[in-house]
C-alpha cells in the first residue's frame, strides 16, 4: 500500500472526522474500543501486519494464530445483493448528492456534469451558510454578508482499472481525480458581499483591525490571530480554528469533552504582555501544563489548544488573569499562492489566496479568501463505499457509495460445446448451444457451427433444412428455436410426427414454459402452417424421406427468420448475427471452403430510456463472434466489440497478478467480464442493467457515514488476509510505516522496544513482572497505529492474546490506550484499565 493514498481515504461507515488527513490525528484519537475496526479493518479489509520476534517462542507464535484467525472472522465485506430498486444510499449528516434533476451521475460523467460547476448554501446550508462577519476589532467596525461556494471542475465516474496498488489495481467502479497541475478537485470560496475594512498604514495597525475577529467557513469558527501585508494588501492570515473557544479565568476549572473524552483544562498563569502584544498562557490540561505563545497552539495530552488573546490583570487581593483559549484548536495559515499549512505543516496539492476588495486611501478591504486543492501530483481513487477527507480545513468530504443498478446476465462459453445463455422477457432462462460437427468438401475437412447438441440433435431456425433420417418419425426430438411476433424466445421440442392416422399429427413440447401443443394437424412434404394456441404457429415441413424445414411464420404470428431478435427479460435485444450452416446434413449440399461458418450473436443494450445527458436513445451494442480451431477442434470466443455510445472502455484486468480475466464496460453500465486463458476459450458474461446505471457521489460534513441498502439485502463476502501479513520483527524498517500488531516483549521481539522507546537490551524487562501483561495502542502521526501484546513471560503474551483474539468477549474492559491482563492461567484472566 502506498504511503500518501491510505492516508486520505477511509471506509464508508467509520464516522472518524479527519484533519491533515490522517485517520486519528488532532480531531480523533485512537482508541482499543476501536479494534478491529476500523484500527485494522476497513470495509471488510485487513490492513496491517501481524509481528512476531524472529526467535520467539511457540506461545507467541500461538497467540499470534489466535489473533489472526479472529481477525479473519471479522475481514468481511457486506456486499449488496441485487435486488428491485437496486443499491440506495443515505447519510446520516448534511449532505449533497451529485446529480441534478433528471441527471444522475452515469459513467463517463464528469461531477461538474453531473452536480453542476458550483454549490453553495442552498445545497448544503450549514457547511456552506450566508454568515454575517462582524468587525469588534480595532477602529474600524464592520458588519458584512459572507457566502460560501466550492466548485468542482474536474473528477469522474468510471468503471476504471486504478494505477495505484491501493486497491490492487482492479477493475472497478472509481471516483477519481487524475494527477497534475490543471487537476483540480476543488476550489473553495469565501467572499464578502463589501470588503471589511481595515487599515494599512503599517502592520501593526492592520493587526489590530483584524485579529480575535471571528469568521465561519465550512460550519467551523476560526479566530483571525495574524496577517501580513504586501503592497498594503493583506496576503498572509493565521487563523485558529477548534471545538471551544473561551474566555478562562486563572485557577478555575474548566472540564470540556474533546471526540468522546472528558478533560480538564486550568488556566494557570499568563506571562506578562509585551508593547507589541505578545504573550503566553500557562495551560493545564490533565494534570500536564504548557506555555502557549498568543496565537499560537499546542498539544497538551493529545488535546489541541490555541491560545487567542491574553489579558493580565493585577489587584491587590491576587492576580486574576484570562485567557482566550481555543480548546481543540487547529492552526491555519493561507497565503498568497503558497500551500496552506495546518498545525505549520503543508498540505500538499493546496494553495490559498486571499483577495482585496474595495480599497480607498489609507483603509484596505479584505473581499475574502480561497482555497484550491490538486490531486497532490498522483490520481486519486475512491472506490465503492469509501471516503476522501478534505485534508486543508478538513471539514468536509467525497463519499462514493456505489453504483444503482438492477442487472441480468448473458453469458456464453466456448470449446466444444459452445452455448448462449440468457433470461427471455418472461424470465425463462433460454440455452442456444452449438456444436462443432465436420463435412468434407473435395479434400478439405470443415469445421461447422450448428444449432443443437449435436448433429443428430438439433435445433432448428427460419429458413433451415435439416435431413433428419430416412422417415419423417426420425425427426422426433428436433427442437426449434421459436421467437413470437413480441420477441419472447421459445424453445419448442417436436415430440412426435404421427403418420399412422389420417390426417397425420405433430406434437410439440414448448420446454421453456412447460406447455404442450398435442396432435397439430400436418400434411407431410409440403409446408404446412401448424397452429400452436395463443403462441401463434409457424410454417414447417417434413419430407417422407426424413427432410426437416421451418421457413417461415404462420400467418399473423412471429417474424421469422435466420437472424432472429429476442427480448431478455430487461428488454436488451439478443440477435444470432451471422448466418449458419442451416442446410448442413442434407446429403445433396456442396460445401465450398467459404461456407465455414461460426458462433456469433450481438446483444444490443436497452434502448427504452434515453442515455443521461444525450436525451437520445441508448446506442450501444456488444458483438460477440467466435473462431474455430482446427488443432484442438475448439470454438473460441474473441474480444467483445462495442459499438455506440459516448464512452466505453475495454481490456481491463482483474488485478495486476491475474491477466487472463478481463472485464469491459460501456456508458449504459454494462460489465462484460471474459476470459483470455490459452484454455479458457473466451467464456464470457455480460451483466446488463435494467436502466442506466449510476453513481451515489455525496459532499458531506466531515464524520457523515453513509448507509446503503438494496431490494435484496446484503450478502456477507469473507475478505481473505494475505499470507504476507505475518513477519518477522527484523522485517520491519519503520515502525510507523504500517498498521502492526506486535506479539511479544521486548526481550523478545525488537519492533516493541522501539514501539516503548527501550534503548538498552538489559532493561528489556523493566517495564513488566510475571502474572501481568499488556495490551497498549500506539498512535503514529501518520495515522497508523499499533497495537501491543506483551508479557514477562511467555504464558503471560499468550494471556493477553488470547483477550485480544477474543476482544467481542472482553469489549467492555477494551478501551482508552492501554489495559492490563493479569492471572495464572489461559482460563484465569482478569482485565482492568491502566491509568495514567
Amino acid at each position: 500500500m502506498k504511503k500518501g493514498t491510505f492516508r486520505k481515504i477511509v471506509a464508508l461507515g467509520t464516522g472518524l472526522t479527519m484533519l491533515g488527513a490522517t485517520i486519528f490525528g488532532a480531531t480523533a484519537a485512537a482508541d482499543l474500543s476501536q479494534y478491529p475496526s476500523p484500527l485494522f479493518i476497513q470495509n471488510g479489509v485487513f490492513n496491517g501486519d501481524i509481528i512476531v520476534g524472529k526467535l520467539a517462542t511457540t506461545d507467541d507464535v500461538l497467540g499470534s494464530i489466535g489473533i489472526a484467525t479472529s481477525l479473519q472472522t471479522a475481514a468481511v465485506k457486506l456486499v449488496p445483493i441485487a435486488g428491485a430498486g437496486g443499491l440506495t444510499a443515505t447519510v446520516d449528516k448534511e449532505s449533497a448528492k451529485m446529480h441534478q434533476t433528471g441527471r444522475e451521475m452515469t459513467y463517463g460523467t464528469t461531477i461538474t456534469s453531473a452536480f453542476g460547476s458550483v454549490i453553495d448554501f442552498s445545497d448544503l446550508p450549514t457547511l456552506l451558510a450566508q454568515t454575517t462577519f462582524k468587525d469588534n476589532e480595532g477602529s474600524n467596525k464592520d458588519e458584512r454578508t459572507a457566502t460560501q461556494t466550492i466548485e468542482f471542475p474536474t473528477g469522474k465516474l468510471e468503471y476504471k482499472q486504478s494505477s495505484t496498488d491501493f486497491y490492487n489495481q482492479a477493475a472497478d467502479n472509481y471516483l477519481w481525480w487524475d494527477s497534475g497541475s490543471n487537476n483540480l478537485m476543488y476550489n473553495y470560496t469565501l467572499s464578502f458581499d463589501t470588503g471589511v475594512t481595515y487599515d494599512n498604514s503599517t502592520s501593526a495597525l492592520a493587526q489590530t483591525d483584524m485579529e480575535n475577529n471571528a469568521v465561519e467557513m465550512q460550519g467551523n469558527t476560526y479566530t483571525i490571530t495574524d496577517v501580513a501585508l504586501t503592497n498594503g494588501q493583506i496576503s498572509k492570515m493565521e487563523l485558529l480554528a477548534g471545538k471551544t473557544v473561551v474566555w478562562m479565568t486563572q485557577g478555575e476549572p474548566l472540564k470540556k469533552t474533546i471526540d468522546g473524552a472528558e478533560h480538564t483544562v486550568t488556566l494557570q498563569d499568563v506571562s506578562e504582555i509585551a508593547s507589541d502584544g505578545t504573550g503566553k498562557c500557562g495551560i493545564t490540561v490533565d494534570g500536564t501544563t504548557m506555555w502557549i505563545d498568543k496565537g499560537s497552539t499546542e498539544i497538551i495530552n493529545g488535546v489541541q489548544v490555541g491560545v487567542t488573546d491574553a489579558i493580565t490583570v493585577h489587584s491587590a487581593a491576587k492576580d486574576t488573569d484570562v485567557c482566550q483559549v481555543n480548546i481543540g484548536a487547529s492552526k491555519v495559515t493561507i497565503e498568497n499562492g503558497q500551500r496552506v499549512k495546518v498545525n505549520d505543516v503543508e498540505v500538499e496539492g493546496s494553495k490559498g489566496y486571499i483577495s482585496a476588495q474595495n480599497p480607498s486611501g489609507s483603509n484596505a478591504g479584505w473581499g475574502g479568501l480561497s482555497i484550491t486543492y490538486y490531486s497532490s501530483g498522483k490520481k486519486e481513487y475512491l472506490k465503492e463505499g469509501t471516503t476522501f477527507a478534505d485534508p486543508v480545513l478538513g471539514n468536509f468530504q467525497f463519499d462514493f457509495a456505489g453504483m444503482t443498478k438492477v442487472t441480468e446476465d448473458v453469458s456464453y462459453t466456448g470449446g466444444s460445446s459452445p452455448q448462449l445463455s440468457f433470461l427471455n422477457y418472461d424470465g425463462k432462462t433460454i440455452d442456444i448451444p452449438w456444436r462443432v460437427v465436420d463435412t468434407t468438401s473435395g479434400a478439405v475437412t470443415l469445421g461447422h457451427a450448428v444449432l443443437g447438441d449435436d448433429v443428430t440433435d438439433r435445433m432448428l431456425i427460419g429458413g433451415d433444412v435439416y435431413k433428419c433420417g430416412t422417415t419423417p418419425s426420425a425427426c422426433e426430438g428436433t427442437r426449434i428455436l421459436y421467437v413470437t411476433s413480441g420477441h419472447v424466445a421459445h424453445i419448442l421440442e417436436l415430440s412426435s410426427v404421427n403418420t399412422d392416422v389420417t390426417p397425420n399429427t405433430v406434437s410439440f413440447n414448448d420446454v421453456t414454459y412447460g406447455t404442450e401443443y398435442n396432435s397439430k394437424q400436418f400434411t407431410p412434404g409440403t409446408s404446412t402452417g401448424v397452429t400452436l394456441g395463443s403462441l401463434g404457429g409457424l410454417t414447417m415441413g417434413i419430407t417422407a424421406d426424413g427432410n426437416m424445414s421451418v421457413t417461415a411464420a404462420a400467418a399473423g404470428g412471429p417474424a421469422m427468420g435466420a437472424s432472429p431478435t429476442m427480448f431478455t427479460k430487461y428488454k436488451s435485444i439478443i440477435s444470432l448475427q451471422q448466418a449458419l450452416d442451416y442446410n448442413f446434413g442434407n446429403t445433396a449440399l456442396t460445401l465450398a471452403i467459404q461456407d465455414f461458418v461460426a458462433p456469433a450473436f450481438s446483444v444490443t443494450e436497452p434502448t427504452t430510456d434515453t442515455l443521461a445527458g444525450s436525451g437520445v436513445p441508448n446506442p450501444g451494442k456488444w458483438i460477440l463472434n467466435a473462431t474455430y480451431s482446427s488443432t484442438d477442434r475448439d470454438f473460441n470466443w474473441n474480444t467483445p466489440l462495442f459499438k455506440g455510445g459516448a464512452w466505453n472502455v475495454t481490456g481491463l484486468s482483474k488485478d495486476h497478478d491475474t491477466y487472463d480475466t478481463r472485464f469491459s464496460a460501456s456508458e449504459w453500465g454494462t460489465i462484460v467480464q471474459y476470459d483470455t486463458s490459452s484454455n479458457g476459450n473466451g467464456d464470457g458474461k455480460l451483466s446488463i442493467p435494467e436502466d442506466q446505471a449510476y453513481g451515489n457521489g455525496f459532499v458531506d460534513k466531515v464524520g457523515a457515514v453513509v448507509t446503503t441498502a438494496t431490494g435484496g439485502g446484503y450478502s456477507s463476502v469473507p475478505q481473505q488476509i494475505q499470507v504476507s501479513a505475518a513477519k518477522k520483527d527484523t522485517d520491519i524498517e519503520d515502525v510507523a510505516a504500517q498498521n502492526l500488531i506486535v506479539v511479544g516483549g521486548p526481550c523478545a521481539n525488537s519492533v516493541a522496544s522501539r514501539l516503548m522507546g527501550i534503548t538498552d537490551p538489559t532493561a528489556c524487562a523493566a517495564k513488566f513482572k510475571e502474572g501481568e501483561a499488556i495490551i497498549q495502542l500506539f498512535s503514529q502521526s501518520n495515522g497508523n497505529v499499533a497495537v501491543l501484546v506483551a508479557g514477562m513471560t511467555a504464558l503471560d503474551t499468550q494471556r493477553a492474546s488470547k483477550v485480544l483474539a477474543n476482544y467481542k468477549d472482553y469489549a467492555k474492559y477494551l478501551t482508552g490506550t492501554e489495559v492490563k491482563v493479569m492471572g495464572t492461567t489461559l482460563s484465569d484472566i482478569t482485565v482492568s484499565a491502566v491509568t495514567p
